[in-house]
């Protein structure tokens, strides 16, 4: 019995850090309008993002930025990884300077870099950014695809949180 008030008091008390990690940032308001300049439409550099109160046991960050609603499905338009445990941000236009030792990995396009929200048509999009608290360190290869990339952050991710933002042309 005091076993099972062991194990439920632990998954109370990480369900309670995992809710508390949070995705920010000051160039993005949650569910509105992304400014033009982090997209295609402007000099698509990627916001400031902050991420705070991990839970504990991380390791090391992944972030992913995806259209839920994209025409073809999921479309993931940038995924970053080997983001060291140490750091609560990334700076704005990171996607045109990664600090050392962070990795692209290939998005839904085929390549390894940031394609802020552009979609084809002119309707209202959602876009995630989406930052993984992973309790392993991850090795992805540049042979792996945009499936097998998610897949092994997603595996490895402890927690997550994420910021909305829509956009249309």
């Amino acid at each position: 019995m005091r076993i099972i008030f062991i194990l439920l008091g632990f998954l109370f008390f990480t369900t309670v850090n995992a809710a508390d990690f949070t995705l920010t940032s000051p160039g993005l308001t949650p569910n509105a309008q992304i400014p033009l300049v982090y997209t295609c439409d402007g000099k698509n550099i990627s916001p400031k993002l902050v991420w705070s109160n991990p839970p504990a046991g991380t390791v090391e960050y992944a972030l992913a930025l995806y259209s839920p609603d994209s025409v073809v499905g999921v479309y993931y338009n940038w995924i970053v990884y080997n983001i060291p445990v140490t750091s609560s941000s990334l700076p704005e236009a990171a996607n045109k300077d990664l600090p050392d030792g962070v990795d692209d990995a290939e998005n839904t396009a085929g390549d390894d870099m940031y394609r802020g929200p552009c979609p084809p048509d002119t309707g209202l999009h959602h876009y995630v950014f989406e930052i993984f608290a992973l309790g392993t360190n991850i090795d992805l290869s540049s042979s792996d695809s945009v499936d097998e990339s998610i897949k092994t952050i997603k595996r490895r991710s402890i927690a997550s949180a994420k910021l909305t933002v829509l956009f249309n042309h």
